[in-house]
């Protein structure tokens, strides 16, 4: 009997070429029929492959680049901000169904060297992980802390916690093509923090920052409450996501963000390599994007776009650093 990876060796040995493969994707990954044994060729000066590893369903996305000394292979650079409300109320299932959430987004979007930072928040803001690289994060510990966090857990400081993740993300200009993502969970308003819902508005549509995708999950709301987190949410890099407060929702919830944080890297590079994008091409689907509030911030978008269509489907584009 072959092993998966003995037969995955027999077929790129014997298949014909995947010519998606060879012009440097194709969505099947390792489930292609035809073989990926060849490099694939680069068109223009960039491209992207996607991988993935057994056992898992992860997806690397990988900026390939072209130089004079040959190929030159780049991983696309992401951190992960994690909010998570740890006051009473998600203590026990809810807290245990976050955590593993959470670390299924990580392993499933993030790399090895990419970026995982942590904040739980009750009546005050705790950093539990600072911009530490994701293969260095203990799953069990991370799980474990954030469950103890929620038995002893009093008031609800959102605004503070979204603030002080947004403020902590660097500026610097190293870290202008990194995509930033934040990711929040809460199950009830804010109810003790030192900023007001407007402020903490203002500072998700405008952080300064280039390339962010903020996700709030709201677990469980009352209908009040509902949609004052969606206003939160309303610019066009931010999304809300209403939830219910079972297990099996929260999980759910979770793989929705997986699927847009995916989602928004492989545009991402998409519209990278695109000195110059045609209509009905790869910029419709950012565009759609945009008007999904799912992409955003992009630090060096095309340089030649079709200004008609980006009105017709978002009438506020930002392809460019938020100021």
């Amino acid at each position: 009997m072959y092993s998966q990876n003995q037969l995955l060796k027999i077929k790129n040995n014997s298949a014909p070429l995947c010519h998606h493969y060879a012009k440097g994707y194709c969505r099947y990954g390792n489930k292609c029929k035809f073989s990926h044994n060849k490099a694939p060729e680069m068109s223009k000066n960039m491209q992207f492959v996607q991988t993935s590893k057994s056992g898992t369903n992860k997806v690397e996305v990988t900026m390939v680049q072209k130089s004079s000394s040959g190929t030159n292979k780049k991983q696309l650079k992401k951190a992960a901000y994690f909010v998570v409300d740890t006051s009473a109320s998600m203590s026990g299932d809810r807290a245990s169904a976050a955590a593993e959430g959470m670390m299924r987004v990580k392993k499933s979007v993030l790399g090895d060297r990419d970026i995982v930072s942590l904040y739980t928040f009750d009546k005050d803001v705790t950093v539990r992980i600072q911009r530490k690289r994701s293969e260095l994060v203990n799953d069990a510990k991370t799980k474990y802390t954030i469950e103890k966090a929620a038995d002893y857990g009093k008031c609800t400081a959102l605004y503070d916690a979204i603030e002080k993740a947004l403020k902590d993300i660097p500026k610097d200009k190293k870290f202008v093509d990194q995509i930033k993502y934040v990711v929040v969970l809460t199950d009830g308003e804010d109810n003790h923090s030192s900023i007001l819902h407007q402020s903490c508005k203002e500072l998700i549509a405008k952080p300064g920052l280039a390339n962010l995708y903020f996700v709030l999950i709201g677990v469980g709301l009352d209908p009040s409450t509902k949609k004052t987190m969606a206003d939160l949410c309303s610019a066009n890099h931010a999304h809300y996501i209403d939830s219910g407060a079972s297990n099996t929702d929260i999980k759910k919830a979770f793989a929705t963000v997986q699927k847009k944080m995916t989602e928004y890297a492989e545009i991402f590079l998409r519209v990278r390599q695109s000195g110059k994008v045609h209509p009905n091409g790869v910029y419709n689907q950012l565009a759609g994007m945009l008007a999904n509030g799912a992409v955003h911030g992009m630090a060096a978008g095309p340089k030649n776009y079709n200004k008609k269509l980006l009105h017709a489907q978002d009438t506020r584009p930002r392809l460019r650093v938020l100021k």
